[in-house]
Parts: C-alpha cells; sequence; structure tokens
C-alpha cells in the first residue's frame, strides 16, 4: 500500500474508534495520539469535530437542496446546480439521473470533440461542501480507481471543475435496480440466485482489494436488460487496514447508524 492510502486509512481507523469511545476515553485516547502524532492527532481532531455537527448540516443540505435552493436560483438569477448543457470538466450536462443524500448523479457527454461518449457524472450537493464530506468524496474517487471489475462501475475521470467543485466521472450503466429488475421479470429463484452470484462476486474482488462498500442494497445494484449486474455507489465505502482485513468486526470496520441502510445493512454494521 502507497504511503498516501496507508495515511488514510490510519486516519479512517483512529477517527472510527475514537467516535466509539465515551468523552473521557476519547479525550485520554487524543491525548496520547498529540505526543506519538501531533499532525495525525490534528487531522482525527478535524473529522471529530465536523462529525458532532453532521446530524444538523446533513438536515440543513436536505432543505437547501430541494426548493429553497429552486425558490434562491429563481429570485437570485444565480445557479448552483449544474444546469442542462453546461461543462463540467470535458464533458457536458444532459439531465439529473439520480441523488442520494450526498451527492447527485447527471447523465453527460464528452464534450471536448475528442470522442464520443456518455458517462454518469457525481457532483457533491450543493451545501454539501464541507471538509469532511469533501474528504470522502475524494476516498471514494481513490478507492473506484484502485478496482477494476466487470460487475462494478469503472471510474473514468475526476477532478474539479472551473467553479472548484469536485467531481467524479464513471460508465454510465443503462439498467434497472435489483428489485424492480427481478420483479419485473417475474424471475424464479434460479435466475435470481445467478444474479446473486455475480453480484458476489463483485464483493468478493473489493474485498480482497481491502476495500468494503457498506451500503449494498437493491438501488445501488443495477442490472442491464442482458442480466449484465452493476455495483454501484461506494461513497460510503471503506478502506480496511491490510494488518485486520479478515476481521470484520474490527473498529475500522464499524459505522454509526447515519451511514447505513438499516434494512440492508450487516449484522457488523447494525452491532456498531
Amino acid at each position: 500500500m502507497d504511503p498516501d492510502r496507508q495515511r488514510l486509512v490510519e486516519i479512517d481507523r483512529l477517527f472510527e474508534e475514537l467516535l466509539e469511545l465515551d468523552p473521557g476515553e476519547r479525550g485520554d485516547r487524543l491525548a496520547r495520539l498529540r505526543r506519538e502524532d501531533p499532525e495525525l492527532a490534528g487531522e482525527v481532531e478535524a473529522l471529530l469535530e465536523l462529525s458532532a455537527e453532521e446530524d444538523d448540516r446533513l438536515s440543513l443540505t436536505r432543505i437547501l437542496t430541494g426548493p429553497l435552493w429552486e425558490q434562491l436560483e429563481e429570485t437570485t438569477g444565480i445557479t448552483v446546480r449544474p444546469q442542462k448543457g453546461e461543462r463540467i470538466g470535458a464533458y457536458r450536462v444532459v439531465k439529473e439521473i439520480g441523488r442520494g443524500g450526498m451527492a447527485v448523479v447527471y447523465l453527460a457527454e464528452r464534450a471536448d470533440g475528442v470522442f464520443d461518449q456518455e458517462v454518469a457524472l457525481k457532483l457533491l450537493q450543493p451545501g454539501n461542501l464541507t471538509d469532511e464530506l469533501l474528504r470522502r468524496f475524494e476516498q471514494e474517487r481513490q478507492i473506484l480507481a484502485s478496482l477494476n471489475h466487470p460487475a462494478i462501475a469503472r471510474l473514468l475521470d475526476g477532478g474539479l471543475d472551473e467553479k472548484d467543485r469536485p467531481f467524479i466521472v464513471l460508465e454510465y450503466v443503462e439498467g434497472e435496480p435489483l428489485d424492480t429488475y427481478c420483479d419485473r421479470r417475474n424471475l424464479g429463484l434460479p435466475p435470481r440466485l445467478e444474479i446473486f452470484l455475480d453480484v458476489a462476486r463483485a464483493v468478493r474482488y473489493a474485498h480482497r482489494q481491502l476495500v468494503v462498500h457498506r451500503d449494498l442494497k437493491p438501488s445501488n445494484i443495477l442490472v442491464s436488460s442482458d442480466g449484465q449486474v452493476k455495483l454501484l455507489d461506494f461513497g460510503i465505502a471503506k478502506l480496511l487496514d491490510p494488518a485486520s482485513a479478515g476481521d470484520f468486526a474490527a473498529p475500522q470496520t464499524r459505522t454509526m447508524t447515519r451511514r447505513l441502510t438499516p434494512d440492508y445493512a450487516s449484522p457488523e454494521q447494525v452491532r456498531g
């Protein structure tokens, strides 16, 4: 593992470890960390401070990315969200195709004349440009760059646009959510198990790259008309420390409730 990736893993591991401690134990652990590595301690403390306010910020984000943003844009004439035809890097926005708590995904097309290509372009939502969420967005981009599997949507590009908005460019997948695909076709048990095995192979590959997805659910698994599975959205994925990669109950795989989908979370996530 290269030094930058190892540093990121260590910061994330300590962040999750400290979140599990009560205030007194957390203070003692931080004091030891400051003595051992002041710079690392500072980075972890910054994440803890941001995390303490995260719930309020996410509530505000839900407001600011809804009708209020639309009203402000109409009133002020200032456009915050990407518009149809707007250039972002080498790509032109076509339309919105997906929206989550952290980011919006657009269908976009290559616009620099080098070649023609449709892509999925992922941008952080307006109001989501906090240090912690920017860090997680950058981590998602790095995780995707390390994965190369036919059942995982490929990273094609990424960076900052002219307005300093971070973006990720992925292969565009035309398909239906897993449950919709199966139910619409009234699939029996054998074909459903075939799809299950395709998903399991993709997840096994990611685990071998020390990546845990942490948000496997039907909406994050698309199936094309010919039955090709694609695993999407590594926004809350986790990089494992190689020393404990086999221990899925280790602190670095733990997560707080707000970072999981309760109906689909693993037992380890639910237990915290």
